[in-house]
């Protein structure tokens, strides 16, 4: 799919340019030593001189851990992919959050929203939605063959705005989570303003006042 194959070329030209990617190396917790930061992994310790948290829903346990309050809701979104041998669609099928979009061969159908469901396991109720929602879009899904179905978490915030940015309070921690349904689009832009944060680049003010980290939700969010 699309997002993978656009994550894999993310990490192999990030290698390209000096990078290290270590996968399965689970951040367990994380400390300011001295100058710099003791990051404790389930295969190894590192020291850091910058640290950006950006592990999408799961961040929550980062932003308690370093002393702020803010957290992140999953979103399960389920998606389905279709055989198509006949059905010329070209371009994307959009209506009420739900859409099919064409590629090289098949179909892919999406997406559910079901929030506080942790579990990233495609349910029975959540596919049947999407074929009666697709059926209803394009009818002649009905006669094509399923291929795959999958399920993510998306991380929401309280204003369905990510937090780009500092920690207030230790300035070599930084935040890039919470994208909701827009990771993929926003992880070029998102990159580029934590690394001129990171090298003391000038940042556009409004987009550090509406992403900040400890921007306050309304009276009516916190109650």
């Amino acid at each position: 799919m699309l997002p993978l194959s656009v994550c894999r070329a993310f990490s192999h030209s990030a290698q390209i340019l000096g990078a290290s990617i270590l996968p399965h190396h689970h951040v367990l917790n994380i400390q300011k030593s001295g100058s710099s930061y003791h990051i404790e992994t389930s295969n190894g310790e590192f020291e850091a001189k910058h640290v950006v948290i950006a592990n999408g829903v799961w961040g929550s346990a980062f932003f308690h851990s370093l002393g702020l309050g803010e957290s992140l809701v999953p979103v399960k979104g389920e998606c389905i992919s279709v055989r198509n041998d006949h059905m010329p669609l070209k371009h994307t099928l959009f209506h009420e959050h739900s859409y099919i979009l064409p590629r090289k061969g098949r179909l892919v159908i999406g997406a559910t929203m079901v929030e506080n469901d942790w579990s990233e396991t495609p349910a029975l109720g959540g596919i049947q939605k999407l074929i009666m929602k697709a059926k209803s879009m394009l009818p002649g899904v009905e006669d094509m063959k399923l291929e795959s179905c999958w399920a993510g978490l998306r991380p929401q915030t309280f204003d369905r705005k990510p937090f780009i940015g500092r920690h207030p309070e230790q300035e070599q921690v930084f935040f890039a989570a919470g994208h909701f349904r827009n990771g993929i689009l926003l992880a070029p832009a998102t990159a580029a303003m934590i690394r001129d944060l990171i090298l003391g680049r000038r940042v556009r003010s409004d987009w550090a006042e509406a992403f900040k980290v400890d921007r306050r939700a309304p009276e009516h969010v916190r109650r």
